[in-house]
């Protein structure tokens, strides 16, 4: 008599289980971000990622992942491969990633994925909001991909003074 409620216990979990992951494929969900939808967008998948460029703002990006939801709006991940938390770079890049991926996709959503944390970003916003937000660092970067000298340091002496990432760079 136990052996035969086991195997009802065993299969009745085998098909549930085997039904649930199923659902989860078809609803998109199936991804490492739990993200509902279909990807249709993830940077390294080629050689040849598309960059997205909004010549209106002069930004181009590649974001990580974007997803299709099933409103036929578009969700944008921007992943960091390392613990801990989301820098107030990351939330630059992805907004800048939102504004240029909107000429191709409807972002209604951003978020940014460490491996261990997630954090949403407002991308409910007009680009002209967005924009706001980020203009001061992306008219610095054009600065610095230019070649001007810029006077402007992050305040630590363990980064670069000027991206902020790097202990020590050629140009300082």
């Amino acid at each position: 008599m136990i052996y035969i409620i086991l195997l009802f216990v065993g299969y009745y979990f085998f098909v549930y289980l085997g039904e649930k992951k199923r659902l989860e494929r078809e609803k998109g969900l199936d991804n490492p971000f739990s993200m509902y939808g279909q990807l249709v967008y993830a940077d390294g998948q080629s050689k040849k990622s598309r960059s997205f460029v909004n010549k209106r703002f002069g930004l181009c990006a590649k974001p990580d992942f974007i997803f299709r939801n099933e409103h036929g709006t578009y969700t944008l991940i921007e992943y960091k491969s390392r613990q801990g938390k989301v820098y107030q770079s990351d939330i630059q890049q992805t907004i800048a990633s939102v504004m240029a991926a909107r000429t191709k996709f409807n972002i209604t959503e951003a978020y940014v994925h460490t491996d261990n944390f997630r954090m949403a970003i407002d991308a409910g916003k007009s680009n002209a909001e967005l924009y706001s937000v980020i203009e001061r660092n992306a008219d610095l970067t054009r600065d610095i991909k230019s070649g001007r000298q810029v006077n402007i340091t992050n305040g630590s002496q363990y980064k670069c003074p000027t991206c902020s990432m790097k202990h020590k760079c050629d140009k300082w």
